[in-house]
């Protein structure tokens, strides 16, 4: 069983594999010329990698194109049923298992909620949506050639094991770290390579190679406000050990700095906080006129997530007044990673974006008041288009990417 090689250690090979088929997947059909345009390559070159691609089936030959005068060009294009990857998305509140071919499309998806979102019940349930998954794919299984695996926690690149941040407290943010095999787990249960990568950073990588111009080469993707995925210089940036793209300071004997409540800094929940501070306030009995109180049926420990989506649709004044609060607080985050780091395109996903106008509208007028005005003026701010699915197509995709470097 052949692994699935990290990006950094491609070879000239590989990344030449990975220009021409990303080329065609986001442009085909295109002709031999066209491709050595876009890719940067000499017509020779293409030519050789695209006859070794079209012995391997990974592309076909398509009608002629219009000739200038001459024999008329070949149009290529990808073959879609080349090969098949599965993509699992570990997201706040469940988890999502596809089957895509080499276009994306979803050929086969599973969704699953378990009780309590921890890893004792999280790995199972990854186990059986694989099961199902591929269960249901109605395609050739022999020619799946990977499983990709988005999931919290920071992910050691060299053994595909997962540091789990298991919280012990409802009251605090108190952790303990669990030390979970996955990649050596999930590899033996089902004889197939496995890439296990953290949840931000895949999504990243989904929103890049499903909907960014080849000219975007710098993107942020804040999953909730929790952690980050960021594409820089046109590749996935990990830092030096995985760990990079949180965004939160953490003590567990201190909440707060002591000069002062830096929100923007301080560890949240994956929803900003929301369901908390508003079961404060219905709590304290002045808010009975909340549609959430119906919602809820008078017992604000129901109120999930789902709820307060629900509600804002409603135009419940008081959970609108709570989003924008935290749509502040995570404006200030964007406003800091924009300085920082300067991107084309910011897109808010992980589950908040649900929230809509009222939460993206906040950031924007956020990120314009604090961020240098250089950096707020060249950037876009997008919710995630990808939603609940962003985690597990996104790593389908890296696999995907994987498999077209080692053709």
């Amino acid at each position: 069983m052949e692994s699935l090689k990290e990006v950094t250690r491609f070879n000239e090979r590989a990344r030449r594999n990975v220009a021409i088929l990303e080329a065609l997947r986001k442009g085909g059909p295109l002709t031999k010329a066209e491709i050595s345009n876009l890719v940067g390559l000499n017509v020779v070159t293409v030519t050789n990698y695209v006859n070794h691609f079209l012995e391997n089936d990974f592309i076909v030959e398509k009608e002629l194109d219009i000739s200038q005068g001459g024999r008329r060009p070949v149009l290529l294009d990808l073959n879609p049923d080349a090969s098949y990857v599965v993509g699992i998305g570990v997201n706040l509140h469940n988890l999502v298992g596809v089957v895509t071919n080499i276009d994306g499309q979803i050929l086969s998806q599973v969704k699953k909620t378990p009780e309590k979102m921890d890893i004792r019940n999280i790995v199972p349930t990854i186990k059986e949506i694989i099961k199902e998954v591929i269960g249901d794919f109605k395609g050739d299984r022999g020619k799946i050639k990977g499983i990709g695996i988005g999931i919290g926690g920071i992910v050691d690149r060299q053994s595909g094991a997962i540091k789990w941040p298991e919280k012990i407290s409802d009251d605090k943010y108190e952790y303990i770290s669990i030390y979970v095999p996955l990649k050596d787990y999930i590899e033996r249960e089902f004889n197939l390579p496995v890439l296990v990568e953290n949840d931000a950073t895949v999504s990243a990588f989904g929103e890049y190679w499903f909907y960014m111009d080849s000219f975007i080469d710098n993107l942020v993707y804040m999953f909730s406000g929790v952690g980050c995925g960021m594409i820089l210089g046109g590749d996935l940036y990990r830092g030096s050990t995985g760990g990079a793209g949180e965004l939160t300071l953490y003590n567990p004997e201190e909440a707060v700095p002591e000069n002062g409540d830096m929100c923007f800094l301080t560890r949240t929940d994956s929803d900003l906080g929301i369901i908390s501070e508003l079961r404060k306030r219905l709590g304290q009995k002045r808010e009975d006129m909340s549609v959430l109180m119906e919602m809820t049926q008078g017992d604000i420990s129901k109120l999930n997530f789902d709820m307060i989506v629900e509600a804002v649709k409603r135009l419940d004044p008081l959970t609108r007044s709570v989003v924008r609060e935290k749509a502040k607080c995570l404006g200030l985050k964007a406003a800091f990673l924009i300085n920082l780091l300067n991107p084309q395109v910011l897109v808010i996903g992980g589950g908040i974006e649900r929230l809509g106008s009222d939460l993206i509208d906040v950031v924007k007028e956020t990120i314009d008041h604090w961020a240098f005005h250089e950096m707020a003026s060249s950037v876009r701010i997008l919710p995630s288009r990808l939603g609940e699915d962003a985690v597990a197509l996104g790593a389908a995709s890296l696999v995907m990417r994987n498999v077209f470097a080692q053709l």
